[in-house]
C-alpha cells in the first residue's frame, strides 16, 4: 500500500481492531477450556470445603467474561484505522514463538530437562550464531542446574522423559 502524499509505502499489518477481536476469541477459548476441565474436577462446594476445581472455575469464568468484553470493544471500534504491528516486526516474534510451541509439544515426550536443553541449544545456535560446542555446553549445564535446583533443593519434581527414567530418576 503506497502513501500518495509522501510516495513511501505505508506500513502494513493487522489492525488493532482485528488483533483485539482475535485476542478476545482466543482468550474465550482458554476460559472455556478451563471451565470445562474444572467442572469435570468438581467446581462446587463439598461438605469438607471447596472441590479441586472451585477456584480455577472462577478464574476460567473471569477470563471468559473479560474476553467477551475485549471482543466487544474491538468489534465496536470499526472506525479505528490504527495498526497493531507491522508484518516485518512480527518476524522476530515468530522466531521465538514457533520454536517455543515446538518446545512445549516435545516436552511431554522428552521431559522438561531434555526439551529445555534442546530448546536453549537450538536458539543459541540458530539466533545467537554460537558454536555448536558452546550451545550444547550452556544447554547441558543449564539443564543440570535446573534439575538440581528443582529436584533436590525445592523438592518440586518437573516432568521427566525417557532419559531420566533410564538414569533412574
Amino acid at each position: 500500500m503506497r502513501d500518495e502524499s509522501s510516495g513511501v509505502d505505508a506500513p502494513r499489518g493487522p489492525s488493532t481492531r482485528r488483533a483485539g477481536m482475535v485476542t478476545g476469541v482466543v482468550l474465550f477459548g482458554v476460559g472455556l477450556l478451563i471451565l470445562v476441565d474444572t467442572w469435570r474436577l468438581g467446581a462446587g462446594w463439598a461438605p469438607d470445603g471447596p472441590q479441586a476445581g472451585y477456584f480455577p472455575f472462577r478464574i476460567g469464568l473471569l477470563i471468559a467474561l473479560c474476553s467477551v468484553i475485549v471482543f466487544i470493544q474491538a468489534f465496536r471500534a470499526r472506525n479505528d484505522p490504527s495498526l497493531f504491528v507491522e508484518w516485518r516486526k512480527l518476524v522476530p516474534v515468530s522466531q521465538i514463538l514457533f520454536p517455543l510451541i515446538a518446545y512445549i509439544a516435545v516436552m511431554q515426550y522428552l521431559g522438561m530437562y531434555v526439551a529445555s536443553a534442546l530448546f536453549v541449544a537450538a536458539l543459541m545456535r540458530w539466533l545467537g550464531k554460537y558454536t555448536l560446542l558452546k550451545s550444547l555446553t550452556v544447554a547441558i549445564i543449564m539443564s543440570v542446574v535446573i534439575f538440581w535446583l528443582f529436584e533436590y533443593q525445592f523438592s518440586v519434581p518437573l516432568p521427566k522423559g525417557p532419559l531420566e527414567q533410564w538414569l533412574g530418576y
